[in-house]
């Protein structure tokens, strides 16, 4: 509460406007803000001025030109960094340092991550992180291990623009690592997309256009758009808190919603998820799983393998596969079907070898490949609605399949969700929250696939 009081003053102090909120610890999260009285529909719950907002422009002139985006980008003058990387590395430098403009604001931010993924992948000093990562479904490690790329390639991008600069230099011999991992975390999860020279979206970029908000930041995501806040960002460069149409009652929670994601990316990127009725309205509800692993499984189960493999690369349907409960019936991707039509072609067990870029040749074999190739082509075009009726079944045949795999996963998954997490239940108090994390991902595995199993059992169209 004294945090919040001084923060509070801060911001009143440069012209700001605070409503009827106030942050607090609640259950299952760090905190959040709360209203302490109602507030009406669409009633500005906080005003907060460009001037304290943590962006490019705010804090671009701390440091040597060129390093960071500045106000003209947008008419072709390059930066070193990006805004992820720029924001990245001043939090980082700022995190033990308490006489700044903007201390008040950072003692009021995660003093760590150990519950967040990435930090049990890159950053975890001891077994439990790689206990908890081992306990992942590995839909969710492979999507955790683009989210690593993503944040390896802007520490690499941060080294080594200030490698050579002086004024880094004590910053880079001690736990930069870490601190750069902290900070890029705090980016990745709260910042706001914000239009640093205009409030047109059209003439935003999304790498560049990005700001730490004191106040608004402490929203706590939702999936009902019909409880979430609204951000706006006004003229003069300051952005409002919106109350939601409906507005709130005394003691609700002030929400955002971050994105319309699933539990994976939400798990990934943010380090949490949210329960999924499988028969929602598509807002708190609809379960959505990646099955690229599993699909893999079964293209490697063919001879044909690197053929298929490159054939759908070159037409842009490897990877990126998904089951969903929404809208109703269950029901695999788009993208899926294709795949499987291509897997359960009656291709010869000889094919030209990828490696002699065969597609891009158009030599893909013998007459006979090339027509059966021909009815696949046709289908993605919409010219037909299945290569065969015997094509049709064995697809369904796949797919019946794939579903059971990851039903079985997801009851393995469990089983040792249980026995972990009485291992669990004397380490640090965040432990229990991602052990939870974790169940609600294998039970949403098995909640989906189970959903198109009864759905393929029900007769569902594959078109």
């Amino acid at each position: 509460m004294d945090q919040w009081n001084r923060l509070s003053d801060w911001i009143l102090s440069s012209k700001a406007t605070i409503g009827d909120v106030q942050y607090r610890q609640l259950p299952g999260a760090a905190g959040g803000l709360v209203t302490i009285a109602d507030i009406s529909p669409e009633e500005i719950i906080a005003a907060i001025p460009g001037s304290i907002l943590v962006n490019v422009l705010t804090i671009g002139t701390l440091y040597p030109q060129g390093l960071f985006p500045v106000r003209d980008y947008h008419l072709g003058k390059s930066a070193t960094l990006n805004s992820t990387q720029a924001l990245s590395l001043h939090v980082a430098l700022n995190r033990h340092n308490g006489d700044n403009e903007f201390s008040i604001y950072f003692a009021t931010i995660p003093r760590h991550f150990d519950d967040h993924p990435l930090t049990w992948l890159c950053g975890s000093k001891d077994d439990l992180g790689q206990v908890l990562l081992e306990a992942l479904p590995e839909s969710i490690k492979k999507v955790l291990g683009d989210v690593e790329k993503r944040f390896r390639k802007d520490w690499l991008a941060v080294r080594t623009a200030i490698a050579r600069m002086s004024q880094f230099s004590k910053w880079l011999s001690g736990d930069c690592f870490n601190d750069f991992l902290w900070a890029w975390l705090i980016v990745n999860t709260r910042c706001i997309h914000y239009s640093l020279v205009s409030n047109d979206p059209q003439h935003s970029t999304q790498d560049l256009d990005l700001t730490l908000c004191p106040v608004i930041d402490l929203a706590n995501h939702t999936a009902t758009e019909s409880q979430s806040c609204q951000v706006i960002r006004e003229l003069d460069g300051s952005l409002q808190l919106i109350a939601p149409p409906n507005g709130l009652k005394k003691g609700d929670e002030v929400l955002l919603q971050y994105g319309a994601h699933s539990n994976t990316t939400l798990f990934t990127e943010y380090g949490f998820v949210i329960p999924r009725s499988l028969d929602g309205d598509g807002e708190d509800g609809g379960g959505e799983i990646l099955i690229d692993t599993a699909m893999s499984l079964l293209f490697q189960e063919r001879q044909q393998f690197p053929w298929i493999k490159s054939v759908l690369e070159n037409r842009g349907y490897w990877n990126d596969w998904a089951l969903y409960t929404h809208p109703p019936p269950a029901h695999p991707s788009f993208r899926v079907l294709p795949a499987l039509r291509l897997l359960n072609l009656p291709l010869p067990s000889l094919l030209p070898s990828p490696n002699d870029s065969f597609v891009s040749n158009g030599d893909f074999g013998t007459d006979e490949v090339v027509n059966h190739l021909a009815k696949w082509e046709a289908t993605i075009l919409g010219l037909e609605s299945a290569v065969s009726e015997e094509n049709n079944q064995a697809v369904r045949d796949s797919l019946v399949r794939l579903c059971q795999h990851v039903l079985t996963k997801s009851e393995e998954g469990l089983s040792r969700m249980q026995t972990l997490n009485a291992q669990l239940s004397e380490r640090s108090p965040w432990t229990s929250y991602a052990a939870c994390c974790i169940e609600t991902l294998w039970q949403e595995e098995g909640d989906v696939s189970g959903a198109v199993l009864q759905s393929l059992h029900n007769g569902l169209e594959l078109e």
